[in-house]
């Protein structure tokens, strides 16, 4: 400081402990000071008290946050009270219960109490609170239990609460308690209220662990957005040491646009004098609602499954698993079954529940068609099947072969195509991953028809990760184990092959798989195809023609040799894959083309596909060319004798009509265009 900054400067002393100090912009001569009671002292700029007010807490309080808004942003309260100035809300904690107070501070520096009221909490661990400028107040608790109300001031200055919406109980986060984490990572979570009833929540997933931003509406309880991204290295994480995070809002807090994530390593035990502690400030850019509506809720209830666990299973956590059947409509000897297998897994006898489900197949061994499987009961043994969660373990990441599970009779269901991604509750894949059962993982590609495109695409990317793994590890001399992530390219054809739409394709590819790195060993394998596709002589004309079991002739064309083939077998010898391939290159270059051309090893394989996709694209046009001339042709085939099974003139029209519709949109999604990219050179 100067010395005429010096001679200007002005102390004093005051008789509280001072938790904040405000210089709000409602009160431009004015300073705000907080005590840690929630007391209000309001001075001017020579430090002199001009107010204070008279409200007085208990001395076993304890401070949890405290927010100012500005009075014309503050719509719970009547628009008779104070025109002008500011209002400044504490809350507090004694034993189980929130005490909140509300005050406004006027232009001329008087405080008044707008009220103040008491909220049973149920619990005394209090890790963050938030409070919008619509009143909107939530409390999480170290449980994982998070509670919403709604604030509202009458002309009285009397102060009620309501409850906003049943609460959540979070869950897959490192701040909740567990003995397998240390005590550290407890301040690994931040509220950050926004407009109308949506909050923003920082925290730090368990199972491969990563920052994630999660924008919840707290009015109807349900997950609007979700954003990962890995954990700054210089932070230097681990299990001794925590992260402390902070989110605050940058912008006016009536229509926010960005908010600061400031992160600084916790406190260890033991410091490293090695490892610097540095603190990161993340930008966050926001795009919210400014009010909540319930046309922004529908159809999101499940997207916040992942986050969420549910109040019977929170009481239970310490008395084991249960579930309850729902048998009606299912015959004697299913029930017989699940029942002997649920009280198996419930006692965590894997092998027996194994050998109740085989005594259940030995006794529908003279059945043809095999034993029946029903949508009920195959979605009530899933539940069985997945009840037992990975003893111990936090997610895929840890689990290993000697994990409990049922793998035999979930592989059966699998091979009979009776399993769909709607019957598990969470998602197949996810269950299959907490047990790391890969084989199975890969069977559901080839036999479950709804798998999300971010489910298929992020066992493409942990399968990629691996693959990266194993060929920089010039000493790996160990076999492949049955629950380790198959070779790349066998299980790259199951994503190409599988039924997926571009958009959604598109956006998971974006978020699975954001490192050229990677895409480029994607692009490498199906260069590689499109290389040995490209060399094979194209036959158009079949060598000869016989009829089949109905009377229809069919052409019979020249099979292609296995060994000129991909190491994939006969699926690589459909020729649909081809289009296929191409469809997924397109999806794979529209997600991360700009990602490509920062990565300067990718811009040779750039090229590369380039030459091969232009002649194969011009052959695809020349052979749709073929199409009008010989759609005559095409559409008396399926009318000859026999080859209509008995069907209607009617049902064969509608079939032509849907086969034309998928045709057009396939030929569509395959027009690769040659990208062009535009530099600006100021």
């Amino acid at each position: 400081m100067t010395a005429d900054a010096q001679r200007k400067r002005n102390s004093a002393v005051f008789s509280q402990k001072i938790t904040h100090i405000y210089a709000p912009e409602g009160l431009p001569d004015h300073l705000l000071l907080v005590g840690s009671g929630g007391q209000i002292t309001v001075i001017d700029a020579e430090l002199n008290i001009q107010a204070s007010s008279s409200a007085s807490q208990p001395d076993d309080t304890v401070p949890l946050r405290h927010f100012i808004f500005p009075r014309r942003t503050c719509a719970f309260l009547p628009t008779q009270t104070l025109p002008s100035g500011v209002v400044s809300v504490s809350v507090l904690q004694q034993n189980s219960n929130a005490l909140v107070s509300i005050s406004a501070v006027d232009t001329q520096g008087h405080a008044h109490s707008l009220g103040s009221c008491t909220i049973p909490l149920g619990e005394a661990d209090v890790v963050d609170v938030s409070f919008s400028a619509a009143g909107c107040l939530t409390v999480l608790t170290r449980s994982g239990r998070w509670s919403f109300y709604r604030l509202t001031v009458s002309s009285s200055s009397t102060l009620s609460v309501s409850p906003l919406c049943s609460p959540i109980h979070l869950a897959s986060l490192s701040f909740l308690p567990s003995g397998a984490r240390s005590a550290s990572h407890a301040h690994e979570i931040s509220l950050l209220a926004l407009t109308s009833s949506h909050v923003l929540l920082a925290g730090i997933t368990v199972s491969q662990p990563e920052m994630v931003l999660l924008l919840w509406d707290t009015q109807y309880g349900v997950l609007l957005a979700e954003q990962r991204f890995p954990c700054p290295s210089h932070l230097h994480r681990g299990k001794e040491r925590g992260v402390h995070m902070e989110l605050v809002a940058s912008s006016s807090a009536a229509e926010p646009n960005q908010a600061l994530l400031v992160l600084h390593p916790a406190d260890a035990k033991s410091q490293d004098s090695e490892d610097p502690r540095a603190t990161s400030v993340l930008v966050v850019p926001l795009s919210v609602p400014k009010t909540s509506t319930i046309a922004n809720a529908l159809g999101r209830a499940t997207i916040g499954q992942a986050w969420l666990r549910s109040e019977a299973d929170g009481s239970q956590s310490r008395k084991g698993v249960h579930l309850t059947l729902d048998i009606g409509g299912l015959e004697p000897e299913q029930v017989k079954t699940l029942e002997a297998m649920l009280k198996a897994q419930e006692k965590g006898r894997t092998e027996q529940a194994e050998r109740h489900w085989a005594g259940y197949l030995e006794g529908a061994s003279g059945l043809e068609a095999g034993p029946p499987l029903g949508h009920l009961f195959v979605k009530q043994l899933l539940s069985v099947l997945f009840l037992v969660p990975p003893s111990g373990r936090e997610g895929a990441a840890q689990a290993n072969a000697a994990t409990p599970y049922a793998r035999n009779a979930v592989k059966y269901l699998l091979e009979r195509k009776a399993v769909s991604d709607a019957m598990v509750e969470g998602g197949l894949v996810p269950a299959l991953m907490a047990r790391n059962d890969w084989n199975n993982a890969a069977l559901a590609l080839s036999t479950v028809i709804d798998l999300p495109e971010p489910a298929v695409i992020g066992l493409l990317a942990k399968v990629v990760t691996h693959h990266r793994q194993t060929a920089s590890d010039a000493m790996q001399v160990d076999a492949p184990s049955p629950t380790s992530p198959p070779a790349l390219p066998a299980f790259l054809a199951l994503c190409v092959t599988y039924s997926a739409s571009p958009g959604p394709l598109r956006v998971a590819l974006r978020k699975h798989l954001p490192d050229a790195a990677d895409i480029v060993c994607v692009l490498e394998v199906l260069d590689g195809w499109l290389e040995r596709w490209g060399a094979e002589e194209l036959s158009l004309v079949p060598e000869k023609v016989q009829k089949d079991v109905h009377g229809a002739y069919v052409p019979i064309f020249a099979e292609k040799q296995e060994q000129e083939m991909p190491p994939l077998g006969k699926m690589l010898k459909d020729s649909l894959l081809v289009p296929q391939m191409l469809t997924f290159i397109q999806a794979v270059l529209d997600s991360s083309f700009i990602a490509l051309l920062s990565h300067p090893p990718a811009h040779t394989l750039i090229r590369t596909l380039l030459a091969r996709l232009e002649p194969e694209l011009a052959l695809l046009s020349e052979l749709q060319s073929l199409k009008g001339p010989l759609q005559a042709f095409a559409s008396a085939h399926p009318r000859a004798p026999g080859a209509g099974h008995g069907r209607s003139k009617a049902a064969d029209s509608q079939a032509d009509w849907h086969k034309r519709r998928k045709a057009q949109a396939e030929h569509r999604d395959m027009n690769v265009g040659v990208y062009q990219v535009e530099e600006l050179v100021i």
